[in-house]
């Protein structure tokens, strides 16, 4: 659960196609943009094959269909084409030559290193595969979601024996990842708020499920209580939502709101874990503080923040979302035992659960 409250964190670390940045400020990419969004451009400049030519060339090529589904424009084509070619050396000495009107879409225009990389729209420069703008992020994403995957068949199993809040955390978590791999594919307005809105999901559920289970919510108050926690969590985030649709999208808001609940999580289960009897004796108690530590660990990959290596595909962000794939099977591991143990005490009556006690 801690996972999806550093998600969020790094979601915000992102940015988004409305923030500027050194790249995309440069007067050379931006004579650069206009010349091919118009279409304006003469030999030796950058053409997209999504744009109609201004030219009025009727024996050019069909666009790329690749480029068609992965939701491409004229526009953002044009923004990736002179990307780099303010960045790639190669590129730019390739636009004194003739250069196709029309460049493969497989991998356009592919510089062999970058130098002196700089951020445009809030992100580093990244070589797309197949249509893909952030290619090793998006496949890493989709792998986060098949371990998610992996754990519904045994969830469902166990979800007539207290195991609903973790079967619905972990629902919840697999569109959230599917949300992340599409929205590193292709940044849109729809894609990113998609990512945003889900993770923030997933974290305010964590919370809820994480006090259900850590704080022993049981006994004849237990369901206003928890009734009263859902409202609370639910009716915060419906607010928080709305106000970043209506009034203006707050990343650093977000950003703060998300560690807030990410960090009262991880505080509760290491409370449980080492003064809680239950906790302290759980067959799985291992299990967790691992998969807490190691997910803690893997997060500082994020404050490295260095330009795209591997041909412009890793960075920072997709090294963390490679790290986390194996961390699933701990978290869920954990969960499974636990229900295994018949020691899931939101859906047990008190008098059969008894008080917990302080170690």
């Amino acid at each position: 659960m801690r996972a999806l409250a550093l998600l969020c964190v790094l979601l915000g670390a992102l940015g988004s196609p409305c923030l500027a940045s050194s790249g995309d400020e440069a007067p050379e990419y931006r004579g650069c943009l206009y010349h091919c969004v118009e279409g304006s451009g003469g030999r030796g400049q950058v053409h997209s094959p999504l744009c109609v030519p201004g030219d009025g060339d009727q024996g050019s090529a069909a666009p790329p269909i690749i480029l068609r589904w992965t939701a491409w424009t004229c526009e953002t084509d044009c923004g990736y084409l002179c990307m780099w070619a303010v960045e790639g050396p190669e590129v730019r000495a390739a636009l004194q030559q003739p250069t196709p009107r029309h460049p493969t879409p497989w991998r356009p225009t592919p510089p062999p290193h970058a130098h002196a990389a700089q951020k445009y729209h809030g992100k580093w420069p990244f070589t797309r595969w197949l249509g893909l703008q952030e290619p090793l992020s998006s496949v890493a994403s989709l792998l986060n979601a098949a371990a998610h995957a992996r754990a519904l068949r045994a969830l469902w199993r166990a979800g007539r024996r207290g195991g609903p809040p973790y079967l619905a955390h972990c629902l919840l978590s697999l569109a959230a990842w599917l949300a992340s791999a599409a929205f590193h594919a292709r940044d849109t307005r729809v894609t990113e708020r998609a990512d945003y809105f889900l993770a923030g999901a997933v974290v305010a559920l964590g919370v809820y499920v994480t006090a259900l289970r850590t704080l022993r919510c049981v006994g004849a108050a237990a369901p206003r209580r928890r009734a009263a926690l859902g409202a609370v969590l639910g009716v915060a985030y419906l607010a928080r939502v709305h106000a970043m649709l209506t009034r203006r999208f707050d990343y650093g808001g977000w950003v703060v709101a998300c560690l807030a609940l990410g960090l009262l999580q991880t505080l509760l289960w290491l409370r449980w874990a080492w003064w809680t009897r239950e906790g302290a004796t759980h067959p799985s108690r291992r299990s967790l503080l691992v998969f807490i530590a190691s997910l803690n660990a893997a997060s500082l990959l994020e404050v490295l923040d260095f330009p795209p290596l591997l041909w412009h595909t890793l960075d920072a962000h997709a090294v963390w979302h490679l790290a986390t794939i194996p961390l699933w099977a701990l978290w869920y591991r954990f969960v499974l035992l636990d229900l295994q143990a018949g020691q899931v005490m939101w859906s047990l009556p008190l008098d059969s659960a008894g008080e917990d006690k302080e170690l």
